[in-house]
């Protein structure tokens, strides 16, 4: 008498269990952003957390399987829904800093949206694309931006931020969107 298989047993081979987990969850997690309370005063700098988003959710799916270690960016969206009357350009930032205020100065940090980081190629070879990425989420001017870094970074570098990349001691208060980030942990 044969039995019934799950999906992912193989006869006369290897039985695997959670398979997801093995090679890795993928996980979207989205944010609304609001620019209520963001008033000229004191104002921003270069590096200065604009939004503090918290922290992604890098823990093990199944209770005995491999722990993580790593988070792969995957993908950035950012859809400004109403731009914010003054133009301030943002960029996004893992950290390894937790519970950091609006206002504060980042570091320990990988940036994974913006000039400053290093776009991956998809391909997994670890090598830079032929791409030039600007800081082009632009708090003035409606639209959706995204890019798909591919950017690995340590586990504990989960804590999400978007910060200034330029200096502002203007209002942007009228600013609304949505910023979404896919990842896989690993």
């Amino acid at each position: 008498m044969r039995r019934e298989q799950a999906p992912w047993e193989f006869m006369d081979s290897v039985e695997m269990r959670a398979p997801a987990q093995m090679m890795g969850t993928t996980r979207a997690k989205s944010f609304v952003l609001t620019g209520a309370g963001l008033s000229a005063t004191p104002g921003f700098v270069d590096t200065d957390i604009v939004f503090s988003l918290g922290a992604l959710d890098t823990s093990s799916l199944y209770a005995g399987t491999q722990a993580t270690t790593h988070i792969l960016v995957t993908k950035c969206i950012c859809n400004v829904t109403t731009a914010g009357g003054q133009t301030l350009t943002l960029r996004v930032d893992l950290s390894s800093d937790s519970g950091l205020a609006v206002g504060d100065n980042i570091a320990n940090t990988t940036e994974i949206y913006g000039a400053g980081a290093t776009q991956l190629s998809p391909e997994g070879l670890g090598t830079a694309t032929s791409a030039t990425e600007s800081d082009h989420i632009n708090t003035n001017s409606a639209g959706v931006y995204w890019t798909a870094p591919h950017i690995l970074v340590a586990k504990a570098k989960n804590n999400l931020y978007l910060c200034a990349n330029e200096s502002m001691n203007l209002d942007i208060t009228a600013f609304r969107g949505l910023f979404v980030i896919e990842y896989t942990v690993v």
